[in-house]
């Protein structure tokens, strides 16, 4: 009977010291991602956190935010930036971050890269923010684009119906 409870202790404590050593590993490469390099940023973010790890929201955020103004990006190549920030905004469109939807917005209002731009009208759909439907909708030139963001946002698959009506 004494080994019995033994054992259950022992189990119920070595699970619990496991679960606070994914936390400390977890704190352990978010302070190496805020040290990094924004090239090493990128590969820590692919690597090491899923991308529904709510521990790097914040600096997700805060990271889509310099890239926009900030001057810590400006001397890296324009592709590996928009490349980035693909990374950000689809990371931040799977964790809802409501808060980072100013910035996702002013991104694809002004970039003329379409996986950019893609990429932040699915993160707002996700974050399900309608009162943003009208003007993407009006950034988005690509028929199948809108499509696909209406369909994605719960709307009708109306620009289908119209380019049946168009072709017959």
């Amino acid at each position: 009977m004494k080994k019995l409870i033994l054992s259950i202790l022992l189990t119920a404590f070595s699970v619990q010291f496991a679960v606070s050593g994914e936390y400390d590993r977890e704190m352990t490469w978010l302070r190496l991602l805020q040290d990094a390099d924004p090239l090493e940023q990128k590969d820590i973010l692919d690597t090491v956190f899923d991308p529904t790890d709510r521990v790097t929201e914040q600096f997700e955020s805060e990271t889509l935010e310099e890239t926009l103004h900030g001057e810590k990006y400006t001397g890296y190549d324009a592709s590996f930036i928009e490349e980035f920030q693909t990374l950000l905004i689809d990371r931040l469109g799977e964790l809802n971050c409501k808060k980072s939807s100013e910035n996702i917005y002013e991104i694809l209002d002004s970039t003329p890269n379409s996986q950019l731009k893609r990429s932040s009208a699915i993160a707002l759909a996700k974050m399900d923010l309608k009162e943003y439907t009208d003007d993407i909708i009006k950034l988005l030139n690509d028929a199948n684009s809108k499509q696909y963001y209406l369909i994605s946002n719960g709307y009708s698959n109306s620009v289908l119906d119209n380019e049946k009506t168009a072709y017959s």
